[in-house]
């Protein structure tokens, strides 16, 4: 079987590629005639709706991000202080084994 395909040439795949071109002037348009529609709702139904929505997460968002930031220097500081106790531990310790040392020589 592998004889009879020595001759025959495999045909190239073919994919159906179709192009998305990006129209900037189309986009502006659309982005400004929907920015016009809801404005137009807005004033018919004189709700605010959607301005008190996205003020609520704003806020909620920014007082979730003060609150990170804030746990987060708490947890350095605790990380700094702890590592600054071990460090005096050693330091003091340090110095009684140095001693102890010293005194095993001497001998």
């Amino acid at each position: 079987m592998a004889i009879f395909n020595i001759f025959k040439l495999p045909e190239n795949k073919r994919f159906e590629y179709k192009p998305i071109y990006f129209d900037k002037r189309k986009e502006e348009l659309a982005k400004k005639i929907s920015d016009a529609q809801k404005l137009k709702e807005i004033k018919e139904h004189n709700f605010y709706k959607t301005e008190i929505k996205g003020k609520f997460k704003s806020e909620f968002q920014k007082n979730s991000l003060l609150r990170q930031n804030r746990n987060s220097n708490i947890r350095i500081g605790i990380i700094i202080m702890f590592l600054g106790l071990i460090l005096y531990y050693v330091k003091i310790n340090n110095d009684l084994i140095s001693r102890m040392i010293e005194i095993l020589y001497s001998k």
